[in-house]
């Protein structure tokens, strides 16, 4: 294998500090993966699978760009949001040269995908929420890029695929993420939500090589064993928040079919200690719950799944 290309994008500066956006490079020619982590700056997890996989990486065909830093500032305070202005840079997408400094990223990180010609880019992400390896199909775009897109998350085996269809209202928070605008240039594409750092195995960690070993023999990269032919469960989530302030305790592990009434935590209230129970609202699969922590009126506790049929 060739010695990685270590570039940068000049973004601008804060006083006197310089932001620019580091890009890894491996290989030549085509096809082309990117590999983008750190749109948040306080979710890591993709880092550690990238060094996994970088280790493990032989010869292959093409290119490989790895974005391990989107946003060097909020990554090095480990914070989501841009620390001046409280924007989320993925929800500021496709960006503009000559307004807001998230957006200007948001900019320069389109403009290279686009010209580098990327085939295909996976961005990687964590919840804050417990939850398997899960895949975010964005339902958006030409009819090819959505078939490509599902064929490579399939490729990717995670336990799940979350779907999203900005076109709904639930949804259309969603609308100036990376995806939308990624496929809106004709370019396929896949966010992966990973457990946290500190929760996510090592045996999550190389399942997520695999995945990605897959999606390359799927491009054309890697002579990789036949894909696996089963059709991953794609879900649609609705997240619930929490009416009261205490200590939470989950009762209920993801993944879990559960139905409309079922338990699945406890909440004790703080300064009393008397306890409230929470329920399911309707039958489905727990996709994702809180920690054992203390929380706050308004917090996400749970997330309740509801499967669909894999259309583009």
């Amino acid at each position: 294998m060739q010695k990685p290309v270590l570039t940068h994008i000049e973004v601008g500066s804060f006083g006197c500090i310089d932001i620019s956006i580091p890009i890894l490079t491996l290989g030549s020619g085509t096809p082309i993966l990117a590999i983008i982590s750190g749109i948040h700056g306080n979710e890591i997890s993709g880092l550690f699978v990238i060094e996994q996989f970088l280790k493990r990486l032989t010869t292959f065909k093409g290119q490989i760009n790895i974005i391990p830093s989107a946003y060097p500032l909020t990554q090095s305070l480990k914070m989501r949001l841009s620390p001046h202005d409280f924007k989320d840079l993925n929800r500021v997408f496709p960006g503009n040269p000559d307004k807001t400094f998230p957006e200007q990223i948001a900019y320069q990180l389109m403009k290279f995908l686009r010209e580098s010609q990327s085939n295909l880019v996976i961005d990687f992400h964590s919840f804050g929420l417990k939850n398997p390896i899960m895949a975010i199909y964005m339902h958006c775009g030409s009819p090819e890029v959505k078939q490509k897109s599902l064929q490579y998350i399939n490729a990717f085996q995670p336990a799940m695929i979350w779907k999203l269809d900005c076109q709904e209202q639930i949804d259309i928070e969603y609308e100036a993420a990376l995806g939308p605008s990624l496929a809106s240039e004709g370019i396929p594409n896949f966010a992966v939500e990973m457990p946290q750092n500190y929760r996510m195995t090592e045996q999550e960690i190389q399942q997520a090589c695999q995945g990605l070993e897959r999606v390359m023999g799927t491009l054309g990269m890697l002579a990789y064993p036949e894909n696996p032919a089963a059709e991953v469960p794609m879900y649609v989530k609705d997240e619930y928040y929490c009416s009261k302030s205490g200590l939470f305790s989950p009762l209920k592990n993801i993944m879990a079919a559960v139905k409309q009434g079922e338990v699945i935590a406890k909440i004790t209230g703080i300064p009393s200690f008397q306890e409230t129970l929470v329920t399911a609202p309707n039958e489905g699969i727990l996709l994702q719950i809180h920690d054992r922590s203390f929380i706050t009126t308004g917090t996400a506790i749970f997330a309740m799944g509801h499967l669909v049929e894999q259309k583009f």
